[in-house]
Parts: C-alpha cells; sequence; structure tokens
C-alpha cells in the first residue's frame, strides 16, 4: 500500500518589509521587525512627504518623541510653522497651508520627523491581540449599541488573530465602521484599546 503524502507545514509569512513571525518559548506568536536604519527611515519620510528629487536639509536624528508631540511641536514651530495640538484627536493643526507654503510645510515635517521620530514599539504578540479582541467584542462592540452605534459581527478570535500573524493588519476594527461625528459621541465613553494598551 502507498502511504499518502504528509502536507508540509507552510512557513510563517513574511512582510515585505522583512518582517516576521516567530514564537516564544510557551509557543505564542510575535512578529520579528527588521533592522531600520536611518537612511532608510530618511527616505521613507522623503517619498511619503512627496519630496522625491527636492533638496531637504541634512539633519539627524535628536530623540524620540513622547506622546503629546512636545519636540516636534516646538520644531514646527521654529521652522516657521507654529500651530495646535489636539491631543485627544492626535492631531496637528497648522491652519491653512497655502499653495505657496505647500512644499516648505512638507520639508519642516521632514526635518522635524527626522529629528523626533515617535518613539518605535514592537508590534503586538498573541497575548495582547487576544486581550484587544476580547475588549473590543465585550466592552467596546455593547458600548457604541448603547450609544446607537451598531457594528457588523466581528471574526471569530481566531480568525481575528491568524489575521493579525499573517498581515500585521486588522480588518475588522470598531471605529472603521461609524463616521467621524458618530465615532467622537461615543470615543469618550466607548474606548477602543483596553486600559494600559498602547
Amino acid at each position: 500500500t502507498q502511504s499518502s503524502p504528509v502536507a508540509k507545514p507552510s512557513a510563517p509569512p513574511t512582510l515585505s518589509n522583512g518582517a516576521y513571525v516567530s514564537t516564544d518559548e510557551n509557543g505564542g506568536r510575535y512578529w520579528v521587525m527588521p533592522e531600520y536604519s536611518e537612511e532608510q527611515r530618511k527616505q521613507d519620510l522623503i517619498e511619503s512627504n512627496e519630496l522625491s528629487g527636492v533638496a531637504v536639509p541634512d539633519v539627524n536624528f535628536i530623540n524620540f518623541e513622547g506622546p503629546d508631540i512636545p519636540n516636534w511641536r516646538q520644531c514646527m514651530a521654529d521652522q516657521g510653522f507654529p500651530g495646535n495640538w489636539d491631543p485627544e484627536k492626535q492631531v496637528w493643526d497648522s491652519g491653512e497651508i497655502s499653495a505657496a507654503q505647500s512644499e516648505p510645510y512638507r520639508i519642516a515635517d521632514y526635518v522635524c520627523a527626522v529629528q523626533y521620530p515617535p518613539e518605535t514599539r514592537p508590534p503586538y504578540n498573541e497575548e495582547e491581540i487576544k486581550r484587544l479582541y476580547d475588549w473590543q467584542v465585550n466592552t467596546t462592540m455593547p458600548c457604541f449599541t448603547k450609544h446607537g452605534i451598531e457594528l457588523p459581527d466581528p471574526p471569530s478570535e481566531q480568525q481575528y488573530v491568524d489575521e493579525w500573524f499573517t498581515s500585521m493588519s486588522l480588518s475588522w476594527w470598531p471605529e472603521r465602521y461609524v463616521d467621524d461625528y458618530e465615532f467622537s459621541s461615543a470615543r469618550g465613553p466607548c474606548p477602543i484599546l483596553p486600559p494600559d494598551f498602547y
């Protein structure tokens, strides 16, 4: 008799940036991130700020930025673009930027982002993703419902976790299904993240 071929387990996915999945001593999965050089970060910022072919100042990293971006805000003001920081919405408002100021503004943003990048945190591990799922399904969803916001049914916990460890992204995320007004009205009483969760 012939034995059936045994399927080989598929290799963990590797993302285009070189990140791959590994497991800890307890079998929990986590993402291993590739080294990210300052030169690569600068190049990514040039592309994201649409500055390819533009002469940008030669600046270097000074310090990682904290949650309320005080150094970045001061840097933008020093570059001629003062503004207001909304800590709740996590947005910076420099007012109306004219067409003539568009490129200088993007260069200023590049300079300040190189000098004061946000502190990088490792991607969520499996235990954290399960905690996030439990919170969103059992706390966020019922709270949204209480505020008149209906969400589509979530995936199973296994699907949710597996998606994270396939693509490092989550397609089911409560705030994706509500408009800005609905979300702002429910955001305070219905946090998306558990307490002490980054």
